[in-house]
């Protein structure tokens, strides 16, 4: 497994076994293979995101788990995750998806999250590449919530604004971990 296990909960370490454990034909699976039933356990904390990475980019989310979607008082399937990003850290998070889909690779990190209700925690992120039916690379991630504390963002206009990620590592899923130039 990648990254560092001391700080890796749990979670993240059996999501990291769950996604290795998909079928595949070739080195990332198809996004049909992430079926509820097995995947029962990560389903309230899931994010299926969908990664234009022309351009500008876009992260639609395909679909969010119950479980954020409660913690952050609102529905967000449909939205676009790069509009949470500051704009400094969108192009960071296109090349981030780029090696996801490219190398493949996984990507761990610890990401504070600020809420529009003025409430903020950092948030573990786990994510892999799914192939879908077309071209465009998914990305599948599990959330789990830290109980550090964080200090709030200052007053922001979208429901969800994430900050830079606090802690942050490739996970070498057999090719390799991606060399990172984003600064």
């Amino acid at each position: 497994m990648g990254g560092d296990a001391a700080t890796r909960s749990k979670t993240s370490q059996e999501f990291e076994q769950f996604w290795h454990a998909l079928p595949r034909d070739g080195a990332i699976p198809h996004r049909r293979c992430v079926v509820p039933r097995a995947a029962a356990r990560f389903l309230p904390n899931l994010v299926l995101m969908q990664t234009n990475l022309a351009g500008a980019g876009a992260f639609p989310l395909r679909l969010v788990g119950s479980a954020i979607e409660a913690r952050i008082e609102r529905k967000l399937t449909g939205c676009d995750y790069l509009d949470f990003l500051p704009g400094e850290y969108r192009q960071g998070a296109v090349e981030s998806a780029r090696l996801i889909a490219q190398t493949p690779c996984g990507l761990w990190q610890i990401t504070p999250l600020h809420y529009a209700r003025g409430f903020s925690q950092n948030c573990e992120l786990t994510m892999f590449p799914l192939r879908g039916d077309d071209a465009t690379p998914l990305i599948v991630a599990c959330l789990e919530w830290r109980d550090d504390l964080v200090v709030p963002a200052g007053p922001h206009e979208s429901l969800l604004h994430a900050g830079t990620a606090r802690e942050f590592a490739f996970l070498d899923l057999g090719a390799g971990e991606p060399h990172w130039l984003a600064a």
